[in-house]
């Protein structure tokens, strides 16, 4: 690249049609080349198992008999030519019966895309800088023809070049855009996806902080991270201010109900400023924690934190909740070994209770006791075996106890939010001036929404393990929805 650069003010503009013309015989080269060919016929195979086993799923009942509910995608090529909804692609996928060998295969197809560079990418920047607005028409054309979608490697490559540019035009940003909102591309070439969602946060976050105030820290400290190209610090921030949003949410419904309870009148209009300032604060951190939730929804675990941050439990509040639930549960065993002692119950069925069908696990916590007896023999060998069985019963109960206190909180956030709540809380100037934004606010009861059917899903007895992916996949394609919309406000 660095020698391609140095000849573009020798060769100039007029250069750019040699340039057009040879860069379309490179890619036709490519794409007819070895390695592609090879990629096409091992998922072109992939997808004949995924079509045998959806067509048998379908005669047994369990699949409808159309499945092209939504258009199938044109922005990239080599996806499957019917869209499965998320439980549908589990269950297909679960019974397809893939040989290793092709699983393998088309793994390593999307990790090329993900890691491998190509020589298109320095031809594709080569032409930006011989003459920028006729790259970009002639790059966007490449994406135009329906009948023929591109390359996942070519939109990958596209999309890195044009992250190297401020001054895109809105058509570029659209095109990227399909990209980002392409379904089919983030189930089958997540690279590409990811690609799309940098460039339009980079530009989107330039373009929001330019019209927002500092006027909170965390709006401070975003500026300092101009121009938003480091995605490891800007990671760090959102789980800061997923954590403190959770937190401003939390204080928000505790203060509004001491307020609510102190009565109208009694109220000081210090409490009334701080719900205000509380309010206006997750007002304005709503949008920009969408549009990067990409980055959190992406780590491993990561629509678990994002959704049990909004309902305020943070990473920190979450492991002393479940530290007050483990010193909970130990006092609760360590009563029921107290109550065999008295009652001359053997603790052995006590284990057994609380092993929940673990026989392994029931095993080695007999084995502490003494073997003649049955009994503990003392006091530290009773401590050993509570926090053993402790832990057992801590795993069984915090699904449940977690699930009851995000519904609680879930309305109390839904009553708190209220219109008529906020009314009641804040002064008329005060209301009108959330009133005139309270664009985010609504959406994050739609998120709060999202969030609770997607936790009240997550480790249900009573769900398969593909309805519970489904659900996990349906709530980050909500998030995602909502993160195409605010894209849409400020940069299209």
């Amino acid at each position: 690249m660095p020698k391609l650069e140095t000849l573009v003010p020798e060769l100039g503009p007029a250069f750019f049609d040699e340039a057009a013309v040879f860069a379309g015989e490179l890619l036709a080269l490519y794409v007819a080349s070895p390695v592609k060919r090879a990629e096409q016929n091992v998922l072109a195979d992939f997808h004949v198992f995924l079509d045998r086993a959806a067509r048998q799923l379908v005669a047994a009942g369990e699949l409808p008999d159309v499945m092209t509910a939504e258009p199938v995608s044109s922005s990239v090529s080599l996806v499957p030519a019917d869209f499965y909804t998320p439980l549908q692609w589990f269950k297909v996928n679960a019974s397809s019966e893939v040989p290793r060998d092709v699983v393998h295969a088309v793994d390593a197809a999307k990790r090329r895309n993900q890691l491998v560079h190509t020589v298109l990418e320095p031809l594709f920047q080569f032409m930006l800088q011989l003459d920028h607005e006729r790259a970009v028409a002639w790059q966007l054309k490449l994406c135009s023809d329906e009948s023929t979608p591109i390359d996942p490697d070519v939109a990958r490559d596209l999309i890195r070049v044009w992250r190297t540019r401020t001054d895109l035009p809105a058509a570029a940003l659209r095109q990227a855009k399909v990209w980002s909102d392409d379904r089919q591309a983030f189930r089958h070439w997540p690279s590409v996806v990811e690609e799309a969602d940098r460039l339009l946060r980079e530009h989107w976050f330039r373009t929001w902080v330019a019209e927002l105030p500092a006027a909170t820290v965390q709006a401070r400290h975003l500026q300092l991270l101009y121009p938003f190209t480091d995605g490891n610090r800007m990671l760090r921030w959102l789980k800061n201010c997923v954590d403190q949003t959770g937190t401003a949410i939390d204080f928000f419904i505790f203060e509004s109900g001491k307020l609510a309870a102190a009565g109208e009148y009694e109220a000081e209009e210090m409490s009334r400023a701080v719900l205000y300032r509380q309010l206006l604060w997750v007002d304005q951190m709503i949008p920009p924690l969408v549009v990067l939730a990409d980055l959190i929804l992406n780590t491993p675990n990561g629509a678990f934190e994002f959704a049990l941050s909004l309902f305020g439990f943070t990473t920190e509040h979450r492991h002393g909740w479940e530290r007050v639930l483990d010193r909970h549960c130990a006092e609760a065993v360590h009563r029921r070994f107290l109550a065999d002692l008295r009652n001359g119950r053997p603790p052995a069925k006590t284990i057994k209770m609380l092993s929940f069908g673990d026989e392994i696990f029931e095993a080695e916590v007999i084995a502490e006791l003494d073997s003649l007896t049955g009994e503990f023999d003392s006091m530290e060998q009773r401590d050993a075996v509570v926090e053993k069985v402790a832990a057992m019963y801590a795993s069984s109960r915090e699904q449940k106890l977690l699930n009851t206190e995000i519904g609680r909180r879930y309305r109390r956030l839904m009553q708190v939010l209220h219109e008529d709540n906020i009314r009641r809380l804040l002064s008329d100037e005060q209301f009108e001036a959330i009133d005139r934004a309270s664009g985010p606010l609504r959406d994050l009861s739609a998120i709060a929404a999202a969030s609770r059917k997607y936790l009240s899903s997550r480790r249900a007895l009573n769900r398969t393990t593909e309805e519970i992916l489904a659900e996990e996949e349906d709530f980050v394609s909500d998030i995602r929805n909502l993160r195409s919309t605010y894209i849409q406000r400020v940069l299209l």
